[in-house]
């Protein structure tokens, strides 16, 4: 049994202004030590402070707060040593499939749209700020389109803790199945766009741009 089963204990042992400060500390570790559990204790600080622990408000702008400065921090580790940890991990065969060169090219096209939903999408959403940095893309938009989505996830986060009806356990477990739900969805979207656009530019190039005529 960890602490996340047993929530009330700690609730009690909690100062009040200590709920906004672990949304801080989670949501910022989460950003930068992906495998931390922070949507889980996140749900729960939402959850306690719906019980009266704290103002919910406090709690969402500690979140909000934590993530901006999780995803600036990721995306500066990125930027400074993504390109050579890229180059150290990558195998011969990644090299000669020209992998490294085939995600620059794809995040270069749409890597801050797909920032947008990012933080939906499992797995992707561990590695995409820190691969946005690495790849190059532009500081101002990832970063404005990587919170615009992070707020958007702590709101989901909040609407589950605070308006779901039912036990500490019930409302993990529906957030659970809820997001793997949610995620999934979204990141087969994100997939559909993907091969949409490059069917579009396949077709507004023509199938012989760049190749010589033949007669």
């Amino acid at each position: 049994m960890t602490w996340l089963d047993d929530p009330a204990t700690l609730a009690l042992a909690l100062p009040i202004f200590a709920l906004p400060l672990i949304a801080f500390a989670a949501t910022w570790l989460k950003y930068v030590l992906p495998v931390f559990p922070g949507d889980g204790v996140l749900l729960l600080a939402f959850f306690l402070s719906g019980q009266g622990e704290t103002d919910p408000f406090y709690v969402f702008l500690g979140a909000a707060l934590g993530g901006l400065a999780g995803i600036a921090l990721s995306f500066q580790i990125g930027r400074r040593y993504g390109t050579a940890a890229l180059e150290r991990f990558s195998t011969r065969r990644m090299r000669r499939l020209r992998v490294g060169e085939r995600l620059r090219t794809l995040l270069n096209q749409h890597g801050e749209r797909i920032l947008l939903v990012n933080r939906f999408m499992p797995v992707v959403r561990h590695v995409m700020i820190y691969g946005a940095g690495a790849f190059g893309l532009r500081r101002a938009p990832s970063l404005l389109f990587a919170n615009v989505s992070h707020l958007a996830f702590v709101a989901f986060l909040g609407a589950l803790g605070l308006l779901t009806a039912g036990t500490w356990h019930e409302i993990r477990q529906g957030f659970q199945d809820l997001n793997r739900t949610v995620g999934l969805a979204v990141t087969a979207v994100v997939i559909a766009w993907l091969v949409w656009r490059s069917q579009a530019t396949r077709w507004t190039q023509g199938p012989s741009a760049g190749a010589p005529d033949i007669d």
